[in-house]
C-alpha cells in the first residue's frame, strides 16, 4: 500500500482592497496535494474575503473557483463556495443578459 505524502503549503501574499476602498494585507494559504490534484492559476479578489480562482483539475480541466475566506492570525482560510466546470461557467456566462434583466425588475419593483 502506497503512503501518501504530506500536502505542500504555498504561501503569497495580497493586498485585497474591499468596496469600502479599506486596504487589507493577507497572506493567502493554497494547499496543493502532493499529486497534484489540483492547482490554482490564477485569482481575482471580488471583494474583501471573497475571490474567484481559476485553475486545474489533475485530469487538466479547468475550473473556476468562488469562494470565501476567513481571516485568521493574518493569513486567509478557505471558506465556503463553488467550484465550476467550464460547462457551467459558460451557461452562466450565457445567463448574465437575463440575469441582468431580473435584477433590474426585482430593483424596479422594490422602488415602487
Amino acid at each position: 500500500m502506497k503512503s501518501k505524502a504530506p500536502a505542500k503549503s504555498i504561501k503569497t501574499k495580497a493586498v485585497i482592497i474591499d468596496s469600502d476602498n479599506e486596504a487589507m494585507e493577507v497572506e493567502e494559504e493554497t494547499v496543493a496535494s502532493s499529486e497534484g490534484e489540483n492547482s490554482t492559476l490564477e485569482s481575482f479578489h471580488i471583494s474583501r474575503g471573497r475571490k474567484i480562482s481559476v485553475g486545474c483539475f489533475k485530469n487538466g480541466d479547468v475550473f473556476v473557483d468562488i469562494r470565501e475566506t476567513h481571516p485568521r492570525k493574518k493569513r486567509l482560510r478557505r471558506g465556503q463556495g463553488i467550484r465550476l466546470t467550464m460547462t457551467q461557467w459558460r451557461k452562466i456566462l450565457g445567463l448574465i443578459p437575463e440575469i441582468e434583466k431580473s435584477i433590474n425588475k426585482v430593483s424596479s419593483q422594490n422602488k415602487a
